[in-house]
This record gives structure tokens, C-alpha cells and sequence, in this order.
């Protein structure tokens, strides 16, 4: 039996999506454990990484495709009204589908090495 996790909606959208609407913390941490191996943050800029660990969510969570897929832009608004905005959004979510989702973790991704990764961001050489 595969082990299970629950993750709070916010944290589950910002997987399926690649937007942060949770804190960092609870995103990498989530990653980590969707991925099955210690991701170090720099592994975060990997897309199939990335990609892996949503389709791991969206695959579980019925809804979750069509909240991706209509999540508001926010990108025209002040710092302090984003969050206001992510808020009331993820509110009218956990109002519909409830508070967290329960996800099956499944087979381990495919693992990063240490220095994986920092080629894209001009690091290891």
C-alpha cells in the first residue's frame, strides 16, 4: 500500500499550478515528499521535475485541473493586494471542495543529483 500525505489546498494548487500560493516551506516540503527523495531547492527549476510532481496531483484531484486552468491573473495588481486576492480565491476553493486533499505519494521520481540543476541557474560548472 502506498503511503498517503494530506496537503492543504493551497499547498496542493501551488504543485499542480507553479505558483506560489502557500509559504515556500510548505511547497519544497511538499515536493520532497511527492518526489520520494531530498529536493534541494535549486532542483525546483527543473521542469520535469516540476512537471512529475503535478501530474502526481492533478491525476488524484478531479477538480484540480479546471481550478489550474481558471486560476485568476494577478499579475496587475499591488504586492499587498495579491495576497488579499490569492486569499479570497483559495477561500471560494476550500469552500467548494473542502480544507486539504489526501494524495497517494506512488513510485519515487526520477532523482536529482547534488549539483543538478545549477547549469540553468549559471552555478556548477
Amino acid at each position: 500500500m502506498s503511503e498517503t500525505k494530506t496537503y492543504p489546498i493551497g499547498v496542493a494548487l501551488s504543485v499542480a499550478s507553479g505558483k506560489l500560493l502557500c509559504e515556500f516551506s510548505q511547497l519544497h516540503e511538499a515536493i520532497t515528499d511527492l518526489a520520494g527523495w531530498p529536493v534541494m531547492t535549486h532542483h525546483m527549476a527543473s521542469r520535469e521535475l516540476m512537471d512529475g510532481v503535478a501530474r502526481k496531483v492533478i491525476s488524484q484531484v478531479p477538480w484540480m485541473p479546471g481550478a489550474v486552468e481558471n486560476m485568476p491573473d494577478w499579475s496587475g495588481l499591488a504586492r499587498d493586494d495579491v495576497r488579499s486576492a490569492i486569499e479570497l480565491w483559495l477561500d471560494r476553493i476550500e469552500d467548494a471542495h473542502g480544507h486539504v486533499v489526501e494524495i497517494v505519494l506512488g513510485e519515487p521520481l526520477p532523482a536529482m543529483g547534488v549539483l543538478d540543476g545549477l547549469e540553468r541557474l549559471g552555478g556548477a560548472r
